[in-house]
């Protein structure tokens, strides 16, 4: 009966043994669990601000960017306007030389005209 004690205290024993360290397993799970949910969390903000930040780089660029493409569509568009006026005030020069040239030859031409009518008045006359 004594070895029949002794088997049970050395199972109790055991059993203590391994219930104490099934909870201390739990709690180090437990306290494990937490530390790896915090590291997570630790780490998606870390990420999701590396995000963030290249997102506003990105975007800054982007924005430099376009600031640049629209100066130089304002500056092309200043300088073919400036080419538009040039060929408009060209062409009013040239229209203007033109009709000058052409009221000269009209005038000459007319000229022409009344000395030779007066020519033929002169030569009636004196006939």
């Amino acid at each position: 009966m004594e070895t029949l004690y002794f088997i049970l205290g050395m199972l109790s024993v055991v059993t203590l043994i391994a219930v104490g360290g099934m909870v201390m397993m739990m709690v180090r799970m437990r306290t494990l669990k937490r530390e790896m949910k915090e590291d997570l969390r630790d780490l998606v903000g870390t990420e999701l601000s590396d995000v963030y930040s290249t997102f506003a780089k990105l975007e800054h660029e982007v924005n430099t960017n376009i600031d640049k493409v629209d100066n130089l569509v304002a500056t092309t568009e200043h300088n073919v306007i400036n080419y538009v006026d040039q060929l408009h005030s060209k062409h009013e020069d040239d229209l203007n030389e033109l009709y000058r040239y052409v009221d000269s030859r009209t005038d000459k031409m007319a000229d022409n005209v009344s000395k030779h009518i007066a020519e033929i008045n002169q030569r009636l006359e004196n006939n």
